[in-house]
């Protein structure tokens, strides 16, 4: 058996569809990703252009 890992973002209340979809398949490991914090923040403002949505400077240090 193949095993995939899946990962998704965390915005708003969509990982929990996510996490309940891939749960119970067989062979799939979910990865979920940390919530977000003041450190992920600040690491996304400091390595992203300041004209880029706030989500992308999230998901920039989450994946």
């Amino acid at each position: 058996m193949v095993n995939v890992r899946v990962s998704f973002s965390r915005m708003g209340w969509s990982y929990i569809f996510f996490k309940g979809l891939f749960h119970d398949l067989p062979g799939i490991e979910v990865v979920e990703p940390p919530l977000v914090n003041t450190e992920i923040v600040s690491e996304g403002v400091k390595n992203s252009p300041e004209f880029v949505c706030f989500p992308f400077k999230v998901l920039l240090v989450v994946y």
